[in-house]
């Protein structure tokens, strides 16, 4: 029984290392006459519409909205992220832009598969709709 709760303790701080080592999450939706990229890391939010990554606006975001996204990663094997499946591949005919989404950490960088813009894969499906809806929300302001 000792065993048990040992293995299980180590598995959980081993999960809230992880989390406590990411230091950006990006979404990116790209077609040829498109490009959306948002980024986000604990303070800052950087939104960018251009392909060249030059011109982008910076806002500051709160403490909790990062441990929100946080909180979503929680739930995803970052890990399994790119085995994940798309849930359509209208990018692959133009009806969809291109999208992706990659976490890092001090020392990875976890990166899902292509997927259509406004449908990803089910597993990271909060995730992606958290960081867009920051995004709106900011720029909004």
């Amino acid at each position: 029984m000792a065993v048990l709760c040992l293995v299980v303790l180590k598995d959980c701080s081993q999960k809230d290392k992880n989390i406590m080592d990411i230091t950006e999450i990006k979404y990116t939706a790209s077609t040829r006459g498109y490009f959306y990229q948002v980024k986000v890391m604990p303070t800052i939010m950087q939104i960018r519409m251009d392909r060249s990554l030059k011109d982008g606006q910076v806002f500051p975001i709160e403490i909790e909205e990062w441990d929100a996204l946080l909180g979503l990663i929680e739930d995803i094997e970052l890990k399994k992220l790119h085995n994940m499946e798309a849930a359509t591949s209208w990018q692959e005919t133009d009806r969809a832009a291109i999208a992706g989404l990659a976490v890092m950490t001090i020392d990875r960088k976890f990166e899902s598969p292509v997927f259509d813009h406004g449908n990803p894969p089910e597993e990271i499906k909060s995730l992606v709709n958290a960081l867009l809806e920051l995004a709106e929300m900011t720029i909004e302001y």
